[in-house]
């Protein structure tokens, strides 16, 4: 029953997310799946809200990564996710189950 869940997942997948690629600080990248969601962060100004900047979250199957997402450090780099011809660095692990997960990213390319 678990393996027939984690295969209409991945099927499914196939038509929710982009072709990428995830390079972690260290090792080599590996081809997968990534859904990015953009959302305007705002804040309160008098009684109205304006927009102050954008959020970008990316989600990734566990099973295609084979690794959770490395979140940058002031030591380290993090990981980066590819989608066409801009990067993005994983600057915080937001959510993760048995199958996906999501994290805050910054736009570098």
């Amino acid at each position: 029953m678990h393996d027939d869940i984690a295969a209409a997942m991945t099927d499914l997948w196939v038509f929710a997310a982009d072709s990428g690629t995830y390079t972690p600080p260290v090792g080599d990248p590996v081809s997968c799946r990534i859904r990015l969601d953009k959302q305007a962060t705002q804040e309160p100004d008098g009684l109205d809200m304006k927009v102050v900047g954008e959020e970008i979250r990316a989600k990734a199957l566990l099973s295609e990564l084979g690794q959770i997402p490395v979140a940058k450090t002031q030591n380290q780099s993090g990981g980066v996710f590819t989608v066409g011809s801009a990067s993005y660095e994983v600057t915080e692990i937001t959510d993760k189950d048995n199958h996906f997960v999501e994290c805050a990213v910054r736009e570098i390319s």
